[in-house]
């Protein structure tokens, strides 16, 4: 076979090397990063319940939420009912999860996993906690700032254009190493 189409080859065989590994490691396992919104507990909201919703601004650092983690406080009490978690883009809920109350743990972070909520970095978004009972209700703590502690995990994946910058990388690296090999290999 000519020297030139092996080195096509062997550069087409390394550039799908490369992307799949770039695939496996940035598509299928991606490492998440948080955005930590609130963290120290000074205060605690007053009861969710039908006459109190608690709402939180949100402005995201990626664009697809895999993970949240609120603290509630139930008193240490058997609170009937449900809370719900919306995420609101203005008007338009974007994401909602219900809860059985009795499942919360008094003092500890509830946390949601499995998430995939597409958002826009940068975007101004409305977290908001409500409930259906009609009674006491449990609470979520807030920092000195007045934020809900409150922790969000975003999936960390590549766009395409990073994905091309990588290949076009990757492709010079390979044609220098080739050209370095065949000059020594003389």
């Amino acid at each position: 076979m000519n020297s030139k189409i092996k080195k096509c080859v062997f550069l087409f065989i390394l550039t799908l090397m490369v992307n799949l590994i770039i695939f496996v490691r940035f598509m299928v396992f991606p490492q998440n990063e948080e955005q930590i919104i609130g963290q120290n507990l000074v205060s605690i909201t007053e009861d969710i319940n039908m006459n109190n919703t608690i709402i939180q601004t949100l402005i995201p650092n990626n664009d697809t939420i895999v993970g949240m983690e609120i603290f509630f406080s139930t008193f240490n009490r058997e609170n009937p009912g449900n809370t719900n978690i919306s995420l609101l883009d203005g008007d338009k809920e974007i994401f909602n999860y219900e809860i059985d109350n009795s499942k919360i743990i008094d003092n500890e972070y509830l946390e949601l996993d499995n998430l995939r909520i597409n958002v826009e970095k940068g975007h101004v978004y409305t977290l908001m906690l409500s409930s259906d009972n009609s009674n006491e209700g449990i609470t979520a703590w807030k920092d000195a700032e007045n934020n809900l502690v409150l922790t969000i995990e975003y999936a960390k994946v590549l766009n395409i254009l990073q994905i091309i910058f990588i290949n076009v990388v990757f492709l010079i690296l390979n044609i220098v190493w080739i050209k370095l090999f065949t000059f020594l290999k003389r």
